[in-house]
């Protein structure tokens, strides 16, 4: 088996030759080497080196998870004599990082690295570091038995809009029996980032969890609905529920309903289940938003008599400056689990090496479902 060569053996052999014309074969020659056997970026272990080969006219960075998509933070530095450029980050050996690169003020995907991971601001380059583990379930299965998905429009009288829901049924839904239900925000986007129906089939299949039927709510103005609003809350709990209790056949209990959601869709959704856990006894929030409104959220949860909700929560370790302007959010979530473990409160909390981003939540999508749906031994399958 050839040895490959570590980056730091190129750049001293390119370095060391004074002929420009052989710094490009050199490169051209390692470039080859590295896809057909490593790929890009180059992973030493813990050490990463990202690399861009062609012409730069002013700056070249790496923005991403690591720096919050700062557009400085990670200058390229050039090789003299190549137009090859490389800048070296630390990983944790379990991370999985998007980024993208600045181009003399542009953005553009990194031209050496295949993998891509898309979310609602489009594709981005990706980054697996050797431990990662890739989330098998999210693959569409052929072999197996596959929900059936309805589409509708709802109004809602409170909200005074209209908005669209999707509703997955199990494969072997039947009206003679009763189904939990999982409500979740932002509904087309756990659907079309989140595989989240993909999800369900596979989990069903291998036995994992229980039959559920899970309610993919869109948003009508995300920002307004999902800010802590009560209105919204109201329309969840007076009226989508018990539209979808009167029209699917499910089991009225609150301790068989799930809010979930991420980012803001996280913050309303443990809002709805603090406000109505005669509704909702199950809330699961990833990388949610909060600290938002100076962690009104958490204030809220301190000053009540603990409620019976069961709650998980996860969030990444680069979410420390989300959006350049929202905040930290995974001081936010630390700063949640500390209050309802001081309420004793049951929960599940969890961090991981990435970042506020669709390829981090639908990792963690099964985690949700066997944290609240796992299907015992004892049980029979629907």
């Amino acid at each position: 088996m050839v040895k490959i060569r570590t980056f730091d053996e190129f750049k001293i052999e390119v370095e060391s030759t004074s002929d420009n014309k052989e710094k490009s074969i050199l490169v051209r020659n390692y470039v080859k080497e590295q896809t057909d056997q490593g790929g890009f970026p180059v992973v030493e272990e813990e050490n990463v080196t990202f690399v861009y080969l062609g012409k730069v006219k002013n700056k070249i960075s790496v923005a991403g998870d690591m720096n919050n998509y700062s557009l400085a933070a990670d200058y390229m530095k050039k090789i003299e004599g190549t137009n090859l450029y490389y800048k070296r980050i630390k990983f944790p050996l379990d991370a999985r990082i998007q980024y993208i690169y600045i181009k003399d003020g542009k953005l553009t995907l990194d031209p050496l690295n295949k993998k891509q991971c898309f979310g609602g601001l489009g594709p981005f380059s990706e980054l697996q570091m050797p431990m990662y583990k890739l989330p098998k379930e999210i693959d569409y299965d052929p072999e197996a038995h596959h929900g059936k998905i309805q589409a509708f429009r709802f109004h809602s009288e409170i909200m005074d809009n209209n908005r669209i829901v999707h509703v997955y049924l199990p494969p072997n839904y039947d009206p003679s029996e009763k189904y939990p239900v999982i409500y979740a925000q932002d509904g087309s986007d756990y659907l079309r980032f989140g595989f989240f129906d993909n999800i369900l089939d596979n989990l069903i299949k291998e036995g994992l969890i229980e039959e559920v039927i899970v309610v993919f709510v869109d948003p009508a103005n995300r920002l307004l609905e999902y800010d802590l609003n009560d209105d919204y809350v109201d329309f969840l709990v007076r009226e989508l529920v018990p539209y979808i209790d009167a029209n699917y056949s499910t089991i009225r209990n609150p301790s068989k309903r799930l809010v979930m959601g991420a980012s803001f869709g996280g913050l309303i959704s443990v809002y709805a289940a603090f406000k109505h856990s005669r509704v909702f006894r199950n809330a699961a929030s990833q990388s949610g938003y909060l600290s938002r409104k100076k962690d009104r959220i958490i204030r809220e949860f301190e000053k009540s008599s603990k409620k019976k909700i069961k709650f998980y929560l996860d969030c990444g370790t680069y979410e420390t400056n989300v959006g350049l302007v929202f905040g930290n959010f995974i001081e936010g979530n630390r700063m949640m689990c500390e209050t309802l473990r001081a309420r004793g409160y049951k929960f599940v909390y969890q961090e991981l090496h990435e970042g506020h981003n669709w390829g981090n939540w639908r990792s963690r999508i099964r985690n949700i479902l066997t944290t609240f749906f796992k299907r015992h031994r004892t049980q029979s399958r629907l």
